[in-house]
């Protein structure tokens, strides 16, 4: 666009200032000429002239089309430019050229980014725009994968192309294409066991290190014993809350880090102690009643007009139903709240209905595991209520 002439390019979000028609998708309604396309149907009846398709009617009807095909397109535009807009303004993107640098010159790179800078969505792009192809992208949960990899087909305008792929345990979404792929750790674990090299991927990113479970650390011990085999793959690690030392000392202390700060929205703690009478002893079930108030309070507080919907983490399937089960009350009463629940136990269909969006009047509040603590953006969430707790498993 820039060699076109256009004056009011934007190089910084990579499209023009204004919508120009010039841009549009230029279409063609065969045959053009309206007596060639009235020659085609059946014989009208003259006599009844309300029936009678005339030429100026097709020419009105291509009018109509050629207007509305204008409409999307301003649409789609507005959509663009909001969208290029939300990129620009991430915190990763001041580190894009750091980053491509530092993999340019290092087999290993650690970026330490705080939850939201865009690392999980933005850095598959950069690589892709830097020329790296055949790059797999890990996550710890299968959840994360999809979404993950819808969000780059959005922002990478690839709705109907075949370069963003995903693969989870009994579904795929890969051709041969594919230059990125987001693929849980099992999976990229049973592919080691097939092809001991990876020989598929030139670029691999390990996103959410820090959760230390079986399947991340295996797949760090293999990707490191890989490296030595392989000199020309490239590796980088990715974490809100990365113990940098940790992870550098095990690469032998060449890894360079780099530390994305800030966060894209501020954010206000409130604390709400739960009365000694309220609080559950260790064989009883857990009292829902305090996260009832939460939503009372937002009830309350703000009005219908104002958006925002509610995140309540808590430890397990357990807890997620009795807290559902309380605020379902809650919401058929006043009928201003959509409960929806959240784990890896629903299947995928259930888990994506929280990424559709509430009706006007109505929020939305999701009681969900640690699941939707890292590398999942759920839009319009607003408040996030936090049990302090969580299941940890312990290997000895």
């Amino acid at each position: 666009i820039e060699d076109s002439g256009y004056e009011s390019f934007s190089s910084n979000l990579q499209i023009p200032f204004n919508y120009d028609k010039r841009l549009s998708k230029s279409f063609h309604l065969k045959p053009s000429n309206p007596k060639d396309l009235l020659n085609r149907i059946p014989y009208q009846d003259t006599d009844n002239m309300d029936d009678v398709l005339t030429e100026t009617m097709v020419e009105a009807f291509q009018n109509i089309l050629s207007l509305y095909i204008d409409f999307l397109q301003r649409e789609k535009f507005a959509k663009l430019k909001k969208l290029r807009k939300a990129q620009a303004d991430l915190p990763i993107a001041e580190y894009r050229s750091s980053i491509i640098e530092a993999l340019e010159k290092n087999q290993v790179v650690i970026v330490a980014g705080d939850t939201g800078c865009g690392k999980s969505t933005q850095l598959p792009q950069y690589l892709l725009q830097a020329g790296y192809s055949q790059i797999a992208c890990t996550q710890p949960r299968r959840i994360a994968c999809v979404a993950l990899a819808k969000r780059v087909v959005f922002e990478t305008l690839n709705e109907f192309g075949s370069e963003i792929g995903y693969q989870i345990r009994f579904e795929r979404q890969k051709t041969d294409k594919t230059r990125v792929l987001f693929l849980t750790e099992g999976l990229l674990l049973r592919q080691i066991s097939a092809d001991g090299s990876l020989s598929g991927y030139n670029v691999i990113v390990l996103d959410e290190v820090h959760e230390r479970h079986l399947h991340g650390d295996f797949l760090l011990g293999a990707i490191r014993c890989l490296m030595q085999k392989r000199p020309e793959l490239k590796v980088i690690l990715m974490s809100a809350t990365i113990n940098i030392n940790l992870f550098k000392n095990y690469f032998e202390g060449d890894a360079p880090v780099i530390q994305v700060p800030g966060r894209l929205y501020p954010i206000k703690l409130q604390y709400h102690p739960i009365p000694g009478i309220e609080q559950s002893s260790k064989t009883d079930k857990l009292n829902p009643a305090p996260y009832v108030r939460v939503l009372q309070l937002i009830d309350s507080k703000y009005p219908e007009s104002e958006r925002g919907d509610v995140l309540i983490f808590l430890s397990g399937i357990k807890e997620i139903t009795t807290v559902a089960d309380a605020c379902k009350e809650y919401a058929e009463k006043n009928n201003k709240w959509i409960i929806l629940l959240l784990h890896s136990s629903l299947s995928l269909t259930d888990q994506d209905k929280v990424f559709d969006y509430a009706p006007e009047g109505v929020r939305k509040c999701i009681v969900s595991t640690n699941i939707a603590e890292t590398s999942v953006t759920i839009d319009g969430v607003r408040f996030v209520v936090d049990s302090g707790k969580h299941k940890e498993m312990q290997f000895d």
